[in-house]
């Protein structure tokens, strides 16, 4: 929508236009006056008086009623004077002339008002059509640009050039101040006069336009000065729901005429889309925060109850082994001892699980996670990850596939074997004793894409992406143990390193967790860069 081409033609007289229409219609009438005189012995005068008349109506259709009435007079005294006996004498008193003047003057007169009309239909229909384009681009952009900010200077830049002005910019009401919020072309004091902001309190609280330096409605060109100013002002109100929330501020060109009422209404149709889209970015922002506290109030509730159950029941476990060691009187065998000890061990370790999930939890949440990356040898990282879960998944048996040529990876080895030990432990909860799970790795799509596959009952792909979700248990979970922060701990872990997590079926039945790593190139030769444990 950029360009002259995009202006709304408007009808409106340029500086020094009349002038030129009527030097044309003159030097138009003298150049066919000094074609005729010579042919003069050779055409009769109706001829030459329908030459005349032609030549009128050409004027009236090009310049409308103003030129060809000029035309009219001029072309009558020329055809008196110079084709009527007596030559070179105007007689002006025959009845004759007087008749043939009026013919002139009513053959221009309804030539140019039947023209005059058609061309008014054709601008305004060719107005409207654009005008409508303008306005129909404009909801668009308010409709799929969320911005607030780009879709106000969107609509600035657009007032500027369809009108060409100087520059255009919103002033949104901040408690008792206005503040630009979004303009095109020379960016502009909120309110630099006191004629300024006189004429914004008008248009504040009359609702209505207001313009400096120019009057509104009025269709004949007039240049007006303003103290301190070369232009003239526009202030039109932005109006939602019988409010005005701020203010459309046109500042014309340094010859500008005055504001017609088209002009008006295409620019407060300008302003109430800007009113519309500033209130469209204000609803998406309530929305977004009406719907953050929906999450906050609901992270709450399944925060309070993951931790109410999770904490009980630990802590009723280490509470009833520390009474029984401590009942007097009683007096352990060595190994009883040793299991109720065993017991209070586990819980702790439990504890301190799901104390650290809920550390790692919120610094993923806040941002506050950075991996610390180094090149480390895939291999050898999940050989020992797996390892160390051996007890976890005891009555599982774990399986190790690692392709040769799967190489070393920039990755934080803590947070890395953090995620492929929830998925493991994650697999371990849900999978039939006795099954096997498979921890794979392998080249794929110029990244590292790590598995765990389990042979349990799978994940329905309803529940798919949400299995990801902070404290989110599936329903097919049933009894099983966990507080929904595992996998939602390695899907923030796995895209801090910027990879992806998903999870799909596996070949025979189960659950396929997969994350990928990306390789930046060049890769190092394994043994080159540091790829030990830490």
């Amino acid at each position: 929508m950029r360009g002259r081409d995009r202006r709304v033609d408007l009808g409106r007289w340029r500086p020094g236009e009349r002038a030129r229409r009527y030097g044309a219609t003159t030097a138009a009438i003298a150049a066919l006056t000094a074609l005729l005189v010579p042919l003069r012995d050779h055409l009769s005068a109706l001829n030459i008086g329908f030459l005349y008349l032609l030549l009128v109506v050409l004027i009236a259709a090009r310049w409308g009623w103003g030129p060809a009435r000029f035309a009219s007079v001029a072309a009558n005294l020329a055809f008196n004077y110079f084709f009527q006996e007596p030559l070179y004498q105007l007689d002006v008193r025959d009845l004759g002339n007087v008749l043939e003047l009026l013919v002139f003057l009513s053959v221009a007169a309804l030539t140019s008002a039947l023209l005059a009309r058609a061309r008014a239909g054709e601008a305004a229909a060719r107005r409207r059509e654009r005008e409508t384009r303008v306005l129909y681009e404009l909801s668009r952009l308010i409709i799929t640009e969320t911005d607030r900010t780009a879709v106000l200077s969107a609509i600035c830049h657009q007032v500027r050039d369809t009108f060409g002005a100087q520059s255009c910019d919103v002033l949104l009401r901040d408690g008792e101040s206005l503040t630009p919020v979004a303009w095109s072309g020379a960016a502009q004091r909120p309110l630099g006069t006191v004629d300024e902001r006189q004429a914004a309190e008008r248009a504040l609280h009359e609702a209505r336009p207001v313009s400096l330096g120019g009057r509104p409605g009025r269709g004949v060109p007039r240049i007006v000065g303003l103290r301190g100013r070369q232009a003239p002002i526009v202030y039109l109100p932005m109006r939602v729901g019988g409010q005005t929330i701020g203010l459309l501020r046109v500042t014309g060109r340094v010859d500008a005429q005055d504001i017609t009422d088209d002009e008006m209404r295409l620019l407060q149709a300008f302003a109430d889309q800007a009113a519309l889209a500033a209130d469209r970015a204000r609803l998406l922002h309530e929305a977004a925060q009406a719907e953050a506290l929906q999450e906050a109030s609901r992270l709450k509730s399944a925060l309070l109850a993951t931790v109410s159950h999770d904490l009980r029941t630990p802590l009723a476990a280490i509470k009833a082994s520390v009474s029984s060691l401590l009942e007097p009187g009683m007096s352990w065998e060595p190994d009883t001892q040793r299991e109720l000890l065993a017991a209070v061990n586990e819980e702790t370790d439990r504890l301190t699980r799901l104390v650290s999930d809920l550390l790692d939890l919120s610094r993923i949440e806040g941002g506050a996670l950075r991996p610390e990356l180094d090149w480390y040898d895939v291999a050898e990282l999940v050989e020992t990850v797996v390892a160390r879960m051996e007890p976890v998944a005891r009555a599982h048996r774990l399986e190790v596939d690692v392709a040769p040529d799967t190489g070393a990876a920039r990755l934080d080895y803590v947070q890395i074997g953090q995620v492929i030990a929830n998925l493991i432990e994650n697999a371990a909860k849900y999978a039939p004793a006795g099954t096997a799970i498979r921890v794979s790795a392998r080249r794929r799509d110029g990244a590292i894409e790590v598995s765990v596959t389990d042979q349990g009952p799978g994940i329905p792909r309803t529940e798919r992406e949400r299995v990801f979700e902070t404290f989110y248990r599936a329903p097919h979970a049933g009894r099983a143990a966990g507080t929904g922060l595992g996998l939602a701990i390695c899907k923030g872990l796995v895209e801090a390193h910027g990879g992806q997590i998903w999870v799909d079926d596996a070949p025979g039945g189960g659950a396929r967790f997969a994350f990928t790593l990306p390789v930046p190139t060049p890769v190092p030769i394994a043994g080159q860069e540091s790829v030990a444990a830490r």
